[in-house]
């Protein structure tokens, strides 16, 4: 989305700043600069990238990765807060957006909304598995480094740049684990309202997220008013136990408050920066009452098998049939079938017959899927003992209460997508490619070969 037209004296501003700044005496950094060409995931696009070493870097220094350029003025600003010891020696990484062009150099396709504004993996894989590599490279000759420890990672952006700095460290908690976001695009332009809900529903990660933002930001209210939608996201990582702070103006849709703010948000984000940061407590009920606190994922040991069958009805109860077969899962009292649907993010849930007849099909369980993507895997599933429903997806396991709605999400490691899933006692196995998790739950799995019970009514909400 495009900045509004105080833009050119924001940038004034920002070199005013600079200005100051260097008069004061600190020693400027190493400052690269190169072009990123054709990514796979974004194809025809060229970027610049700017790589700025403040003094001392060396060979494990913090990563500050910033969307859309040095919009913040920050090099002056990084260099006084690691000579004062308020941060660790950075490397920053200015990325601008892609741009598609023609023989002549002219400009065909702008891609800064569909890379940053979008909810899916396209950016976090460019920036992991590119851009850094191709930073590395750039270092090199130099003989710095940058430290594999992702509390030491930042990522920071404004605008649709604020929402794709959370995005990258939403989805690669692994890579990134401190976050600046002024002015971010929460709304409603490629799925970014749909954050609050995913955050409140979603296991919390390590993460420590500053967020700035004005009363006065509607940017296009066609997409929803900016402000609003920032409180909400305040409100949601709250609620999830995230360490979170905000810093609220009165301004518009401009940089010149995150500019401002910027030297506050990176002294509170790296404050500490020597202890380890943790993920925090949900105050979602759902989660508490699955999740053992302080155990999470871990590789599996030895060989794991996973069922690849579909439910048939026999006189001895419920059993696995023919193996390939669609996707299916019986409710522990044996009353609810539940099936896959194929291309959708909707689960068809029956009512079973005495004779074992199938009846008043209807979707019923809707699950979430921020690739909006026909996924056109066979989804496993299987029910706990309190009558849950436990689905593999490609944002990880969902959990639908009684009423087909999902109430938790349990990410695997890195956001991989969960192939294949089955939960053994109180086991929960998730596969990803030749990787298999495992770990404890404070429920039970519920196997269609045991004899029918029903649980606990959750009621119809």
């Amino acid at each position: 989305m495009a900045w509004n037209g105080s833009y050119i004296k924001n940038v004034f501003s920002a070199i005013a700043l600079l200005l100051s700044l260097c008069a004061d005496g600190f020693a400027a950094g190493r400052l690269l600069t190169d072009t990123v060409l054709n990514p796979s995931m974004f194809p025809g696009t060229e970027r610049s990238v700017s790589v700025y070493a403040t003094e001392r870097c060396g060979g494990e220094s913090a990563l500050l990765l910033c969307f859309d350029g040095d919009v913040f003025a920050s090099k002056a600003v990084l260099d006084s807060l690691v000579a004062n010891g308020a941060m660790p020696p950075v490397v920053a990484v200015f990325v601008n957006p892609g741009v598609v062009k023609d023989s002549d150099g002219a400009a065909v396709r702008y891609n800064r909304s569909n890379e940053f504004d979008a909810l899916t993996g396209g950016m976090p894989d460019f920036v992991v598995n590119v851009l850094l590599p191709k930073v590395g490279r750039m270092l090199s000759p130099l003989g710095i480094g940058i430290s594999a420890n992702p509390d030491m990672h930042a990522v920071a952006g404004a605008s649709s740049g604020g929402i794709a700095a959370f995005t990258l460290a939403w989805r690669r908690p692994d890579v990134f684990r401190r976050v600046y976001c002024s002015v971010g695009t929460f709304v409603a332009m490629r799925g970014g309202d749909g954050y609050p809900a995913l955050v409140r529903k979603t296991e919390p990660k390590p993460l420590r997220i500053f967020l700035h933002d004005g009363r006065n930001d509607a940017w296009n209210p066609l997409f929803g008013h900016w402000f609003d939608y920032n409180q909400l996201m305040e409100s949601a990582l709250r609620f999830a136990g995230y360490d979170v702070a905000h810093s609220w103006d009165d301004g518009g849709h401009s940089i010149r408050g995150g500019i401002r703010e910027f030297p506050k948000a990176m002294e509170w984000l790296w404050r500490d920066w020597t202890e380890p940061l943790s993920a925090g407590r949900s105050q979602n009920d759902m989660l508490q009452s699955l999740v053992v606190e302080g155990e999470g994922w871990e590789v599996a040991d030895g060989k794991v098998e996973f069922p690849d069958h579909s439910l048939m009805k026999t006189s001895e109860g419920f059993v696995f049939g023919e193996k390939g077969g669609q996707s299916t899962a019986i409710s522990p009292d044996h009353r609810v079938l539940v099936e896959a649907e194929r291309n959708s993010d909707w689960l068809v849930a029956g009512i079973v017959a005495a004779d074992g007849s199938v009846a008043c099909r209807q979707r019923f369980y809707w699950l979430h899927n921020v690739e909006h993507c026909a996924d056109t895997t066979v989804r496993q599933m299987t029910f706990d003992i309190r009558g849950n429903l436990f689905v593999a997806t490609n944002m990880g396991v969902q959990v639908c209460d009684q009423n087909g709605r999902v109430r938790a999400i349990l990410p695997l490691p890195g956001g991989a997508a969960v192939e294949a899933m089955k939960l053994i006692g109180d086991r929960l196995y998730a596969k990803s490619g030749a990787t298999v998790y495992v770990r404890r739950l404070k429920t039970v799995g519920c196997s269609p070969s045991e004899s029918p019970f029903k649980p606990v009514s959750q009621g119809q909400g």
